[in-house]
């Protein structure tokens, strides 16, 4: 119906903070290709969205000088933002919203992973924690710059992890409790089977519990969301 979306190039690095650390410290002279290659890269897009999710703390102040240097370097014309974790007050680490604002013109806050894999059962992004989050986020960065990530997925959670190691004396007492046949090959030793019952808890959002999120994020004068 006649409206052109803005198409923006993510650039992403989720979890190799050696990569990081050498891409990002200007002594190793390779900061100023990467800087070269995504203007280069970018020229076709609207803009350039930064997802360096692997920053360790004691690369916090070349992370920053990259993003300034970035930033003069793509022009007035393309729009730079940058993904954020999650923060309900200031953190010392890589991330620090107050020194990252300045030199980008959206922060898009990941307002999810409240509760993750490996952690205690819980929701994704809880109502009154993206409210702590999005107050917090108002504190350091102008309003206008902040975008509040969104959570379309949930999370599933088993009670018993039946992943492990189990000793001699653990096997004896399974075979007791279940009474079950131990089944033997010459190759692979004995082994045998049961059945364990595994309650599953599933956290996640439905079109009721996005609008409250996005209720609270508009009534903090917040109006970008992203998902």
């Amino acid at each position: 119906k006649g409206f052109k979306p803005a198409i923006h190039l993510v650039i992403a690095d989720l979890n190799n903070y050696a990569l990081m650390h050498f891409c990002l410290t200007k002594s190793y002279q390779v900061r100023e290709l990467l800087i070269e290659d995504i203007v280069r890269v970018s020229r076709p897009f609207d803009g350039v969205q930064i997802d360096f999710e692997a920053v360790s703390p004691g690369d916090a102040g070349e992370f920053y000088d990259f993003l300034k240097n970035l930033r003069e370097k793509l022009g007035k014309e393309k729009m730079l933002s940058i993904a954020v974790p999650a923060r309900r007050r200031f953190v010392v680490d890589a991330y620090q919203y107050q020194m990252i604002a300045p030199h980008v013109d959206r922060v898009i806050i990941m307002a999810y992973d409240q509760h993750w894999s490996t952690s205690q059962p819980g929701p994704v992004a809880s109502l009154s924690w993206c409210r702590e989050v999005a107050i917090y986020a108002k504190s350091v960065i102008p309003t206008e710059k902040i975008v509040m990530g969104l959570p379309l997925y949930g999370r599933a959670w088993q009670d018993k992890k039946l992943h492990r190691a189990v000793r001699h004396h653990q096997v004896e007492e399974i075979l007791s409790s279940k009474k079950k046949k131990i089944m033997r090959n010459q190759n692979t030793g004995p082994r045998f089977e049961y059945t364990e019952q595994v309650n599953i808890t599933v956290y996640y959002d439905d079109e009721a519990s996005i609008m409250e999120k996005l209720d609270a994020y508009k009534n903090e004068q917040i109006n970008a969301v992203s998902f």
